[in-house]
C-alpha cells in the first residue's frame, strides 16, 4: 500500500541518531474527502488519504553520520537517475514519489 510520510522538512536534518517517521496509507482515488496532491517529475498525482487508524504507522531510519539527515539511494535506469528510495532501519523500502503541494 503507497503511504507518505508526514514528517515535516524542517524535523529531517541535524538528528544525531535513530528516529522514527511517521507514515499514512494513500489509495489511487481522488473521490475521497481528503486527499493530497502529489508533485513529482511527473504529471501532479491526487491521492486519497486512508484515515482509518490502521492506515498509520511509523518506521525507523537511521541517519548519515556525517550529514546528520537521512539519505536516499538514487534508482538509475540506463545511465540517469529516475528516483530515490529510503530505506528504514527494518530494511523496508520507500519509493519518493515527490512533495506535497499544500
Amino acid at each position: 500500500m503507497p503511504a507518505t510520510c508526514l514528517q515535516p522538512a524542517c524535523d529531517t536534518v541535524r538528528i544525531g541518531g535513530q528516529r522514527f517517521f511517521p507514515f499514512i496509507e494513500l489509495e489511487n482515488s481522488s473521490d475521497r474527502v481528503d486527499y493530497l496532491v502529489v508533485r513529482g517529475d511527473a504529471e501532479p498525482s491526487v491521492r486519497g488519504v486512508n484515515g482509518k487508524p490502521g492506515g498509520r504507522h511509523y518506521d525507523e531510519f537511521m541517519p548519515d553520520e556525517k550529514k546528520k539527515c537521512i539519505l536516499a539511494s538514487p534508482i538509475s535506469e540506463g545511465g540517469s537517475t529516475t528516483g530515490f528510495i529510503f530505506e528504514s532501519t527494518s530494511k523496508r523500502k520507500y519509493t519518493w514519489l515527490g512533495y506535497i503541494s499544500p
